[in-house]
């Protein structure tokens, strides 16, 4: 499934490129655990819908971003 690829893909890229991200943090704000998070960017667990609309949420980026392919994808460094 690429939009779940893609969806890992660039949210690992948000993660490493804003100071203001973490997996603590996006768990935080989502209201899951730090591991649930780490899981899912692996792969070893995949989000429902729900999930990943939370996630996008709370990094501040329309899900439609998140699940474009990684070259489409508007990174913004804050």
């Amino acid at each position: 499934m690429q939009s779940l690829e893609n969806f890992r893909f660039n949210l690992r890229r948000l993660i490493d490129e804003r100071e203001d991200l973490s997996q603590r943090i996006i768990a935080a704000r989502v209201g899951t655990s730090q591991v649930h998070i780490h899981r899912i960017l692996k792969g070893t667990v995949s989000p429902t819908l729900a999930m990943c609309d939370k996630i996008a949420d709370a990094v501040g980026v329309p899900l439609a971003d998140l699940v474009v392919h990684p070259e489409k994808f508007p990174v913004e460094v804050s």
